[in-house]
């Protein structure tokens, strides 16, 4: 058997969470539709090794796909759900800011350089950033405020391609990441 974060995570939420192999978490289908990053089983998972679904819930991923209306893409494999690359692009987001904040902790990068790279990604300071600096703020406050304004452009630029992209997206011929 190999073994699949993106499948297990599947089964957990689908079988093994709250009512055990009797409907998981029953979460809707439109949920499950969003989270499947990988809508398909190991049957086609390339290069990567990546899938979404074992061959013991191949029924559920179908009976998912059929309820969204995932593009068929062949046998136990379907387009992604246009949402699931928005999820995608927001663990993207989330995870790239927090490393920022775990190398300061952790002293492998130094404040002024987190502020310089948040301050791009957020694209000026937010407002209250030289007010918070004037009163001495703390730098973990500075840099959450930092964070947030960076978070927001990059969900705002994100939005925007999805919107670019959207023939692409509902057809399911996207193929890179948003």
């Amino acid at each position: 058997m190999t073994y699949e974060g993106n499948a297990q995570g599947f089964r957990v939420i689908t079988q093994i969470e709250y009512n055990q192999f009797n409907g998981g978490m029953r979460l809707s289908a439109a949920t499950l539709g969003a989270l499947l990053k990988y809508p398909w089983t190991v049957r086609y998972s390339g290069r990567a090794g990546k899938f979404g679904a074992y061959q013991s819930e191949q029924a559920l991923l179908k009976e998912v796909a059929e309820a969204v209306g995932l593009l068929p893409q062949g046998e136990q494999r379907w387009c992604r759900h246009p949402l699931a690359w928005l999820v995608e692009a927001a663990d993207d987001i989330c995870y790239a800011l927090l490393d920022l904040e775990d190398g300061l902790e952790m002293g492998i990068l130094r404040y002024e350089e987190v502020v310089e790279i948040l301050r791009q990604i957020a694209g000026e300071f937010p407002p209250e950033y030289a007010d918070m600096q004037a009163r001495n703020v703390s730098q973990r406050r500075r840099i959450a405020l930092l964070r947030g304004a960076a978070m927001e452009r990059a969900v705002n630029d994100v939005g925007a391609v999805f919107v670019q992209h959207e023939q692409a997206l509902l057809s399911g011929t996207l193929s890179n990441d948003l």
